[in-house]
């Protein structure tokens, strides 16, 4: 049946209604030519009647749009796979944004036509989409140089500079960091599928808050790597099937020549936040779970983790940003009753953000440091580095469980099932379950340098031989 295109009422492919937008404000030119070509309609059946001027307008418009207009004589539908390089390449084409926006994995293949680069050589580059500043761009730099590679930061904001782009060369692969560069409606992992560029997605932040930016069934297509091996069957159950295991690792080049330094000497370190960065905008909106919060606090009171995992039992269907806002409050509440339990029983250094000054007024708090050329002097001056995993990411491992011994520091932290990477025995000598044990694990070892020492090396031998970002990104390169 055909309806009144003043208000015209669609379901998007995620399962939304959306009203579609009428008016010349709703489409963009995505290139000049000859013959109109439209990528969607809408309700916009007179606009363009009346700039074609019975000319012909070929167009394509989604199934679902399509069944509820009526198209004058002299529009041409097209369908998808009838769209020629040569076609685009001849046609002035505009695009009409709501239909992408609301469809976007029927349009991703035909947007890639009308960016697609031109032919290039191939190279043994990688293309890393993550910010300049970003922490691993280093570390992935140096690891593709010594597999005889070279990788490169890429920043692109349109498109057509990504088309540019891969008109000059074709990278072997590219690796967006939680999701950098690219764009909602999986238009720039279609132009990069259509020139053969293989597109790997390494979340190193918890999956869900990567993932709420893509606004289509699209990503089913890309290789995922996590951090968190609690997330792998939860991803796949969403149907990303091609998702894997990848931990963190570290670059022993950074971590080389550790020096203690006075200035960074305690008997034991915290080196961290004190909450989530940049906390209220992301969860601007968002409320805690009362309920969670009531029981998660239980457990901190008693000494114990309350992660992701285990609120996820307990509201299995809680949107995810109520649920991670949750879960910062619980992890603040965490950290505090950790550092003042060792605060009181150590000379205890916090480095940090000011904020740790306003709620531990009677702990050492130092500012942050460098972590490219001062942060292994921090873990080499301290009897002991303290470790205090997020609760976003229930398994994982983070930077500290690397970095920190191959620095030649001794790290101790609470135990989450991510340290299965190294032999149990060692992990019981360095790991809590219960913050209120940890007094218990020092003595111990204070009672044993030997034993002390050959856990370092037994963790500094293992981290080299089996934890480097050389072996991460073989096993990205080997899994593609």
């Amino acid at each position: 049946m055909r309806i009144n295109q003043k208000s015209l009422k669609v379901k998007t492919e995620t399962g939304q209604e959306k009203t579609l937008g009428k008016g010349q404000i709703f489409f963009k030119k995505l290139k000049p030519g000859e013959n109109l070509l439209l990528l969607g309609l809408g309700p916009n059946v007179e606009l363009w009647q009346q700039f074609a001027k019975n000319r012909k307008v070929f167009l394509v418009e989604h199934p679902e749009i399509l069944a509820k207009i009526s198209l004058p004589e002299h529009f041409l539908l097209l369908n998808p796979k009838d769209i020629t390089d040569t076609l685009i390449q001849q046609a002035n084409v505009w695009a009409y944004v709501p239909s992408l926006r609301y469809f976007p994995t029927f349009w991703s293949d035909i947007l890639a036509k009308v960016y697609a680069p031109l032919d290039a050589a191939s190279t043994r580059k990688i293309w890393l989409f993550m910010p300049k500043t970003s922490l691993l761009n280093l570390e992935l730099i140096l690891a593709a140089r010594r597999l005889n590679m070279t990788a490169e930061i890429k920043q692109f904001a349109e498109p057509k500079d990504l088309q540019q782009a891969l008109s000059q060369e074709r990278p072997c692969l590219v690796i967006s960091i939680n999701g950098h560069i690219l764009d909602p409606f999986g238009v720039f992992q279609a132009i990069l599928e259509k020139a053969g560029v293989p597109l790997v997605l390494w979340l190193i932040d918890n999956p869900w808050h990567v993932l709420s930016k893509f606004k289509g069934n699209f990503i089913q297509k890309f290789y995922f790597f996590v951090t968190d091996e609690f997330f792998v069957p939860l991803l796949k159950q969403k149907g990303l099937k091609k998702t894997f295991y990848l931990p963190l690792a570290t670059e022993p080049l950074i971590f080389r020549e550790a020096k203690l330094r006075e200035q960074w000497a305690s008997e034991i370190t915290f080196v961290g936040r004190l909450s989530f960065p940049n906390k209220k905008k992301y969860f601007a909106g968002a409320q805690p779970d009362k309920t969670i919060l009531d029981q998660g606090k239980k457990l901190v009171e008693q000494g114990n983790r309350a992660d992701y995992a285990w609120a996820l039992k307990q509201a299995p269907h809680i949107s995810h940003r109520n649920l991670g806002l949750t879960l910062d409050n619980l992890n603040t509440l965490y950290r505090k009753r950790v550092l003042k339990h060792i605060s009181q029983n150590f000379y205890l250094k916090i480095i940090g953000g000011e904020e740790w000054k306003n709620v531990l007024p009677e702990v050492e708090v130092l500012p942050a440091v460098d972590y490219y050329t001062q942060l292994k002097h921090v873990y080499a001056s301290s009897n002991y580095i303290l470790n205090l995993t997020s609760f976003f990411l229930p398994f994982s491992l983070n930077q500290r469980h690397f970095d920190v011994w191959i620095s030649n520091g001794f790290l101790l932290t609470d135990f989450t099932p991510g340290l299965k990477l190294f032999s149990s025995e060692a992990v019981s000598y360095v790991s809590f379950t219960n913050y209120t044990k940890l007094m218990a694990k020092i003595k111990r070892l204070e009672q044993d340098n030997t034993l002390k020492r050959d856990l370092q090396n037994y963790f500094k031998t293992e981290i080299l031989q089996k934890h480097t970002y050389v072996q991460r990104l073989e096993f990205v390169i080997g899994n593609l």
